[in-house]
């Protein structure tokens, strides 16, 4: 894992649009959750949040994602400086659901 990697990645605009495809679609199955799964409020909440505003929500995942090893590991910059992430949609996805509830329960 490389941290600058990481970091170039997450501040990258289309990994950023990938991140904000998978938590859009991942908010889009918690809304419609029955209000017994565990921590629903909270995570419904995140939801509402990510359909009210995709970029500004991505900006945590991208980070959390970035920094995940899987995804850090699958980052290239070039020496022109142009970043490449290759994790799949599905790793990206995978990742962000990970992360719903520990994003959802930030600042409990």
């Amino acid at each position: 894992m490389s941290f600058l990697n990481s970091g170039l990645a997450s501040v990258d605009k289309t990994f950023n649009l990938r991140v904000q495809a998978a938590i859009v679609k991942i908010a889009m199955v918690v809304v419609k959750e029955a209000d017994t799964v565990p921590n629903h409020e909270r995570r419904n909440k995140l939801a509402l949040a990510v359909l009210a505003n995709p970029p500004l929500v991505a900006t945590r995942f991208a980070w959390a994602c970035a920094m995940n090893q899987g995804i850090s590991d699958s980052v290239t910059v070039s020496s022109e400086g142009a970043v490449d992430v290759t994790a799949t949609d599905a790793d990206i996805e995978t990742v962000c659901t990970n992360f719903w509830n520990p994003i959802a329960n930030f600042g409990r």
